[in-house]
């Protein structure tokens, strides 16, 4: 069925870390396309896959949006960015808390698949939404959160953790 084990995937989910230096090396836009890919292969709350992404790879561009999300390490080569998709159903309590989960799921495979391409990423969610909706808007679509993402330049270490039995309750 599979030909990666639970071992296989167990490391690639533990080594894999935020990055927060990157490389100035330029990025390939076709590798996030497949990490994407993983993305909508995700589960989503009542199967609507309303995830929407906007890869911006243009420096120009990557520098006016740091500008508005001091959560974005320095040196960002490329963000992805994730928007919803609204109508007008979609506007309530019910719905809003089940993007949030449909945009984790996302994000892990895409941060996943970004690793296992040799580059790292970084989520942020610390932005102007006001000033970034003026400067990134698509119509129906709300923007969620971005995705720092780029070629590794320091690798740290990864944080201290508790036993399983700490976690369990």
């Amino acid at each position: 069925m599979n030909k990666m084990n639970f071992a296989q995937f167990r490391e690639i989910v533990l080594k894999r870390r935020t990055i927060r230096d990157f490389k100035k090396d330029e990025v390939n836009p076709p590798d996030i396309l497949e990490c994407i890919e993983l993305a909508i292969w995700a589960p989503t709350g009542g199967n609507l896959q309303r995830l929407r992404f906007s890869i911006i790879a243009n420096g120009d561009l990557v520098e006016k949006i740091k500008l508005y999300a001091p959560g974005l390490p320095k040196t960002t080569p490329a963000i992805l960015v994730l928007y919803s998709y609204e109508k007008e159903e979609y506007i309530n309590d019910f719905y809003e808390e089940i993007i949030n989960y449909d945009i984790g799921l996302a994000l892990q495979n895409i941060c996943l698949g970004l690793y296992l391409k040799g580059y790292g990423s970084c989520i942020v969610k610390s932005f102007n939404q006001f000033m970034l909706n003026k400067l990134l808007f698509k119509k129906n679509h709300k923007l969620r959160i971005l995705l720092a993402w780029g070629r590794i330049e320091k690798f740290p270490l990864p944080p201290e953790r508790k036993e399983i039995k700490a976690y369990l309750i």
